[in-house]
């Protein structure tokens, strides 16, 4: 089985990559040509179309425009540009020229920015609350479409947080505050957070790169254990040999400084419930993380370590 993969040389492509390639002709799709890589092109042409694309038989989508922030956070049109009409292009060239299936990598932003009382699932009216969840929503409904209209089957994953070593972003910022050695203001923080390690993710996506019943189904997954914002700064600061140094700021503080600041969605991401029920992915595919939750933070806490010796 022959396997493109875009955004290879991301965070997660990488993941992925090595994962895919360890069982199958995996090839790097790019805008121009690289060693060992198969040229996608310029997605933003109107007259798009992917030459040699009948060489392959899966294609994993991972190419995005991903969160930004400052003054590009609520340019809709780039979003949409990007992930959603060059997602789609790739898509019917994909089926037209005879590929099987198509794995898309969306974001569980689609269901919404917090789940409340009751973990996210597959079967939830989605709730984009951004430009950026929304284009992965528009993406979703476009491929849905391809898929009827061609016969392509296509495959729609929707992670929350990916973490691993030299992970980027909000989990960056993150673990870097954790290693300072002052009190953190997180000891109330009961919240539930569901995160997937990139190792986690990587499997899940190989999974549905054969599993027959893969085939036309949203997945939303997860690595199956949610912890607190305590809980994980704890767990971090475990690996780092410090004890946790947590003292208790009530949450409904942190939510008015949010407001004040205008950056209620950022502190929402910290103290809010985001939970994702990957039953779905377990019972259907007979998939199982093969990493834990401890495990996953232990090894990304090592590597960091050692990283910032």
């Amino acid at each position: 089985m022959k396997v493109l993969i875009t955004g290879s040389n991301g965070f997660l492509g990488k993941g992925v990559y090595q994962a895919v390639a360890a069982h199958y002709d995996a090839v790097r799709g790019t805008r121009s040509q690289t060693r060992n890589s198969f040229v996608i092109g310029d997605l933003s042409r109107k007259d798009y179309a992917a030459p040699g694309l009948d060489q392959f038989d899966v294609v994993i989508h991972l190419a995005a425009k991903a969160h930004v922030f400052g003054e590009g956070a609520n340019d809709a049109d780039a979003f949409n540009c990007v992930n959603v009409e060059s997602s789609l292009k790739l898509a019917r060239s994909a089926a037209e020229s005879g590929v099987k299936r198509f794995i898309y990598l969306s974001s569980i932003g689609v269901n919404g920015i917090n789940s409340n009382d009751a973990p996210f699932t597959e079967d939830m009216p989605p709730a984009p609350h951004d430009p950026y969840s929304m284009s992965k929503y528009q993406a979703e409904e476009g491929l849905k479409t391809i898929a009827k209209e061609t016969g392509l089957e296509v495959v729609i994953i929707r992670p929350p947080l990916i973490y691993g070593p030299s992970a980027p972003g909000n989990f960056a910022s993150l673990i870097k505050l954790v290693n300072r050695p002052i009190p953190l203001p997180f000891a109330s923080v009961n919240n539930r957070r569901s995160f997937i390690f990139i190792q986690n993710i990587a499997a899940f996506i190989l999974e549905c790169v054969h599993h027959p019943a893969a085939s036309n189904q949203t997945f939303v997954i997860s690595d199956g254990q949610d912890v607190s914002l305590r809980t994980l700064v704890s767990l971090m600061r475990s690996g780092m040999g410090q004890s946790p140094k947590l003292i208790p700021v009530p949450v409904w503080l942190f939510k008015l400084v949010g407001k004040l600041s205008g950056k209620s969605a950022v502190v929402d991401r910290l103290v809010g419930n985001l939970q994702v029920d990957s039953s779905k992915a377990v019972d259907m595919l007979g998939w199982t993380p093969p990493y834990t939750f401890k495990e996953a933070i232990r090894e990304t806490v090592k590597d960091f370590m050692e990283r910032n010796k």
